[in-house]
C-alpha cells in the first residue's frame, strides 16, 4: 500500500511540473526590409513555428518574435503595393537547425522578366 501511495504521490509530482523555455534560449527573428517599398505583412512559416510581420518600413526592420527553432531559410510570403511574393523551400533536407539566439532575415526582390523574393539570414 505505501509503494502505491508513493507511486502515485510521485506521478502527481511530475505531472505538475512544467517545462517552460527561457529568453536565453530562445530563437528569435526579425525581418529586413532591403527594398524601396513598404511591405504590408511578411508571412515566415517554419517547422519551428509561425509569425507574421506587419508594416515594415523600406531600409527598415521588424521587432523580434520567437520560434521553436529556425532554419537559414523557410516560406516566406510578402505582401506589397498589392502584390504577393512567395519564396517556397523544396523541402530542409540537410539543413541544420541555427543554434538558440537572434536572427535576421534579409528579404530584398529581384527584378528581371518577372518579380523574386530575396533572403540572406544573418545572426544579430
Amino acid at each position: 500500500m505505501r509503494i502505491q501511495f508513493f507511486i502515485l504521490i510521485t506521478l502527481l509530482v511530475f505531472s505538475a511540473c512544467k517545462r517552460t523555455v527561457t529568453e536565453t534560449n530562445a530563437t528569435q527573428l526579425r525581418i529586413q526590409n532591403h527594398t524601396s517599398y513598404v511591405y504590408d505583412s511578411v508571412h515566415v512559416i517554419s517547422p519551428g513555428g509561425k509569425q507574421v510581420y506587419y508594416h515594415i518600413n523600406p531600409g527598415g526592420f521588424s521587432g523580434y518574435k520567437p520560434f521553436s527553432f529556425l532554419y537559414r531559410y523557410a516560406y516566406i510570403e510578402v505582401y506589397y503595393n498589392g502584390r504577393k511574393l512567395t519564396l517556397q523551400p523544396f523541402d530542409y533536407v540537410g539543413e541544420e537547425k541555427l543554434n538558440s539566439g537572434n536572427y535576421t532575415y534579409r528579404l530584398g526582390i529581384m527584378f528581371t522578366l518577372q518579380e523574386f523574393l530575396t533572403l540572406e539570414c544573418n545572426q544579430d
